[in-house]
């Protein structure tokens, strides 16, 4: 076999802006040090097979045929039927089919979870892009109805602030390691929540209905970003999921389900599933306890998904 091409894609949290960045919402994202990895290679085979893995191992596979990527074999029909959708697709974009009819290898190895949702299809859009020269925005957009913050992490060396605005992408950089980082935690719900479901939901109702909250977010966002401690940082967070809760209809997490709590706690992204921020005095021994006796034991400091902390080990 000869080695085609490789890569590396981020993964990505939202910390803020979620829903209302699809309507101009300046949001602050991160790219975690995790992600996903590709290898494609050529074959002596007329077929393209595909096999990927997770911190679990091999998960998925199947075969393609070429070039009208038909399901040959599988062992998930539902996920290489999105897959057969996303080759296509990406084919039509950018033509990245071999003209020699030989066969294609790809392998995908996420460094995490995949039901953590820290962005395994983000971060595959991104590094086919990469494989077939295709522009990342366009053919996530050809997938996707979300905003595109996490194509934007996908490739960031740092966290951003993401705004969509008249039509365009505006993408920052910025300097998000607050000095309070060791109080901050990532906590896994332990379910996977269906994002472009939700984010379908909340299209359907019109923008001008959330013209101030976009602002206030916007604002949230940035004070967010410019926390000097925690107990700001914190008022920050309490301040942005009253603001959600208004606009979604939905309770705070919090309030459904850490009510004594001592500190704030945000949802990430689709509210409901997935991953929760939690800002706390406390330390982690008492985070572990707390979260653990609720039978929630993914627990990672911020510091562990920071980039500078790229062989940082998750706890």
């Amino acid at each position: 076999m000869k080695l085609l091409h490789k890569g590396f894609a981020h993964g990505k949290l939202l910390l803020s802006g979620e829903y209302l960045v699809m309507h101009g919402a300046v949001s602050l994202a991160m790219p975690v040090n995790t992600g996903q990895s590709i290898e494609i290679f050529q074959t002596g085979s007329t077929f393209l097979e595909w096999q990927a893995f997770d911190t679990t191992g091999k998960w998925f596979d199947a075969v393609f045929s070429m070039p009208d990527f038909s399901i040959i074999s599988t062992s998930d029909s539902e996920t290489a039927s999105k897959l057969a959708d996303f080759l296509v697709s990406s084919n039509k974009l950018s033509g990245w089919l071999p003209d020699s009819g030989q066969g294609l290898l790809v392998k995908t190895t996420l460094g995490f979870n995949r039901k953590w949702g820290l962005g395994s299809s983000s971060s595959l859009i991104a590094l086919f892009a990469d494989f077939s020269g295709a522009d990342a925005f366009e053919l996530h957009a050809l997938t996707s109805k979300g905003s595109g913050y996490d194509i934007a992490c996908a490739s960031a060396s740092s966290p951003i602030l993401y705004q969509i605005k008249d039509g365009s992408r505006i993408i920052t950089p910025v300097d998000f390691s607050p000095e309070f980082s060791e109080n901050l935690y990532f906590i896994y719900l332990g379910k996977k929540q269906d994002s472009s479901k939700e984010v379908s939901e909340f299209l359907r109702k019109p923008a001008d209905l959330f013209k101030e909250e976009v602002a206030l977010i916007s604002q949230l966002s940035l004070e967010m970003l410019k926390s000097a401690n925690l107990g700001q940082f914190i008022s920050v967070v309490e301040k942005h999921e009253s603001v959600m809760e208004k606009v979604l209809g939905v309770d705070a997490v919090k309030r459904t389900l850490f009510s004594d709590f001592p500190g704030a706690i945000k949802s990430l992204g689709a509210w409901g599933g997935d991953f929760v921020l939690a800002a706390t005095s406390r330390d982690l021994a008492f985070v572990k306890d707390y979260f653990g006796q609720k039978d929630m034991h993914t627990i990672v400091p911020f510091s562990s998904f920071e980039l500078k902390n790229v062989n940082a080990a998750l706890s």
